[in-house]
């Protein structure tokens, strides 16, 4: 998952969430439901390896790895 986040991050460090699910898909198959989440944002909380925020003015969620010191506080919306 991390390697995911860190594909499809911008210059911030942060991912928009839908691709970042997309790309976890991508390099294994993995359904969240059999995490026991019922999707991507549900089980990049549980991991709680992660950092995700909501941007009011899209509505867009974004995902980013608590480990990059380099990345953001917030993303650039």
């Amino acid at each position: 998952m991390r390697g995911a986040v860190q594909a499809t991050a911008g210059e911030d460090g942060w991912a928009p969430l839908g691709a970042a699910g997309s790309a976890v898909k991508r390099q294994a198959p993995i359904d969240p439901r059999n995490q026991g989440a019922r999707n991507f944002s549900k089980l990049f909380e549980a991991v709680g390896l992660f950092d995700i925020v909501r941007a009011e003015e899209n509505g867009q969620s974004y995902v980013a790895d608590r480990r990059n010191k380099e990345r953001t506080p917030l993303p650039r919306f």
